[in-house]
């Protein structure tokens, strides 16, 4: 019997400012964790970002940063997508909306296992959560943990996709220049 394949979610949110929320999610093959957590480590480092939450890194180390997720997605399986909500409310609903939306955008076989690990997620959320994702039907396993990004390099690039995009939807000067660099590798999803 063949050995169905095994994909990570990492979602980090951004909460709500001036009336909008994004959720972003980095998603990859099982078996490229490895070397993936290893390439993110070392652009942490290289860029000076180190472990720091996307709003206390330096703009410089932003750009060095996600200059250097763009070529770890061209190199590996990793991609990243967001949902820009209007409103946070129902958070656990607009959440599970985001993780649906993207895993269908997704080309994964049936039957294919997704770990999601979302940051912060604690017990009531993460059965919520499981809860609305049963619902939607999904011909996908699914196993929903809480995180935390304090030790785990794939949440903090979450948190960078959330934190870029939020600064984009703000106009933020910097991100016109990483915003061509990403593009291919950074998904806008409708939930």
């Amino acid at each position: 019997m063949p050995t169905k394949a095994k994909y990570y979610l990492y979602v980090e949110e951004t909460g709500q400012l001036q009336g909008r929320f994004v959720v972003a999610v980095a998603l990859f093959d099982g078996a490229d964790e490895e070397a993936i957590g290893e390439m993110l480590q070392s652009a942490e480092t290289s860029s000076r970002k180190l472990a720091r939450k996307w709003v206390r890194t330096p703009v410089p180390s932003k750009l060095d940063y996600l200059t250097e997720v763009a070529s770890v997605c061209r190199k590996t399986s990793l991609q990243a997508f967001y949902v820009l909500f209007d409103d946070a409310s129902d958070y656990a609903l607009k959440l599970t909306a985001a993780i649906a939306a993207t895993i269908l955008a997704f080309p994964a076989e049936p039957e294919s296992k997704f770990t999601i690990v979302v940051d912060g997620l604690n017990a009531a959320e993460r059965e919520r959560v499981s809860r609305f994702l049963r619902r939607h039907t999904l011909p996908f396993r699914r196993d929903v943990r809480g995180g935390r990004d304090d030790n785990n390099p794939f949440l903090r690039l979450a948190d960078a996709i959330a934190g870029f995009i939020r600064h984009k939807d703000l106009d933020e000067p910097y991100t016109g220049l990483l915003l061509e660099q990403l593009g291919p590798h950074l998904t806008q999803l409708r939930a």
